[in-house]
């Protein structure tokens, strides 16, 4: 190695093997596993405000989410 960093975009490409499950899958189960994944990003987002601000109330982590989501 040369010893430099690669840097990370944070987009990876995906693995050919996902593209062609999700092409084999029909729209609507695209469109549900899209919906799945949100929510669990949101579930996740929510976790980690939890757990380094557990002092805030749940409408207080709801407000967060909802700015992290909309920015």
């Amino acid at each position: 190695m040369s010893g430099e960093a690669k840097q990370h975009t944070g987009v990876d490409r995906p693995d050919p093997r996902q593209i062609e499950i999700l092409c084999r899958m029909a729209p609507y189960q695209r469109l549900r596993q899209a919906f799945a994944l949100y929510d669990f990003a949101r579930r996740r987002v929510a976790a980690h405000i939890r757990s380094r601000h557990p002092e805030l109330s749940e409408e207080e982590v709801r407000v967060l989410v909802r700015k992290r989501f909309t920015r």
